[in-house]
């Protein structure tokens, strides 16, 4: 049986209810009660003391309210122990206010649970305890995760900055390493492997790597300024016919044929008659001894002005043939990928053979 509100014993210091006593002569309550009077006679207040019984609490309006009430199972509630078993719903001004936001549209929820919704009632609380637990489980490891998240994100960038300086001067210098270089093209890679520690190089083995990644990184292009200039076959045809011309031409004089024979030895006998005109000497300045003026003679007619002529047209065309000479080409093997290097090498070897 439900316990009841038996009869209210005294109030004082509650609004309009200022020292109620009952003297006895009020009937007590009973399951249905009708309580009507005059407009101020206390309806409103008597609904506010029942709230108080509700909420288990005083009223905020009257902090300085004593009051005491009987129940049916003898106990009484007191305005400084409030703690009952009283089962009671109070739907009034306060309510309204405690419980309806009319100018924000906002609405408490309003649950009247009666006794065989009591084990419900209990559930839910459990639930709704439980289901802070789990939002709250829920946001750590949202945030658990976005932090792991910045993490591999971190490590991503870090690893393509080593990568990156690591290469610095490869044709890989400027790859973007991120996430998505990882999930499309390493990590499927990966997948299968039994460990990731077989994917680990020795010190050697990055160095071995570097190497060849530099060897057969990008190269620039060659300029052709640099390149040896071209042979005009038409300009050697033409020092050709010159030098035929000058061999035909008829010139006064009498070879001796031992200083024909040795350039060297020609030369140095021309400038030693040179020196001898010039200096208007009668001995040899080498070995002291006189020159006869028939060895003078003989060595007159062998350097003619016509010969002299014709050495100078000679040289002059030597001198064109050594413009047109080319320098030994040098071998930037370090300019060329690795598997043309064998081929660029024989190629530079046949051409400086040549020249």
């Amino acid at each position: 049986m439900y316990c009841m509100i038996k009869r209210i014993i005294k109030v004082q210091d509650f609004g309009i209810l200022k020292n109620c006593q009952n003297a006895g002569d009020l009937k007590t309550f009973n399951r249905y009660n009708v309580i009507y009077g005059w407009n101020g006679s206390g309806k409103t207040t008597l609904g506010r003391l029942l709230r108080c019984l509700e909420l288990k609490c005083n009223h905020k309006e009257f902090g300085n309210a004593r009051y005491q009430i009987e129940l049916s199972d003898e106990t009484c509630i007191d305005s400084a122990n409030i703690n009952h078993a009283l089962q009671i719903r109070v739907f009034n001004q306060d309510f309204v206010t405690d419980n309806l936001n009319l100018f924000d549209a906002k609405t408490n929820p309003i649950i009247f649970i009666s006794k065989e919704k009591v084990d419900e009632k209990k559930e839910f609380d459990e639930k709704k305890v439980l289901l802070k637990s789990k939002v709250s489980e829920k946001n750590g490891l949202i945030a658990s995760r976005n932090e792991s998240k910045s993490k591999i994100e971190k490590c991503h960038k870090d690893a393509g900055k080593s990568i990156k300086d690591f290469f610095l001067g490869t044709i890989y210098a400027n790859v973007n390493y991120s996430i998505k270089t990882s999930r499309d093209r390493i990590w499927p890679e990966l997948q299968g492997a039994e460990s990731l520690r077989s994917y680990i190089l020795s010190d050697d083995e990055i160095t071995r790597q570097k190497n060849y990644t530099l060897l057969n990184s990008g190269k620039d292009n060659v300029e052709f300024s640099i390149l040896p200039p071209a042979l005009e076959l038409t300009k050697l045809v033409q020092v050709e016919d010159q030098t035929m011309t000058l061999l035909k031409e008829g010139i006064t004089s009498k070879i001796i044929e031992r200083l024909r024979d040795k350039p060297e030895l020609n030369d140095w006998v021309k400038n030693g008659l040179e020196l001898y005109r010039i200096n208007a000497n009668s001995n040899c300045d080498f070995c002291g001894n006189g020159i006869s003026e028939k060895r003078i003679q003989d060595l007159s007619n062998h350097f003619s002005k016509d010969y002299e002529e014709l050495m100078m047209k000679l040289q002059n065309l030597i001198g064109v043939l050594q413009k047109g000479k080319r320098t030994p080409l040098s071998k930037d093997s370090h300019q060329i990928y690795q598997e043309l290097v064998v081929e660029y090498d024989t190629a530079i070897d046949y051409i400086n053979s040549q020249t």
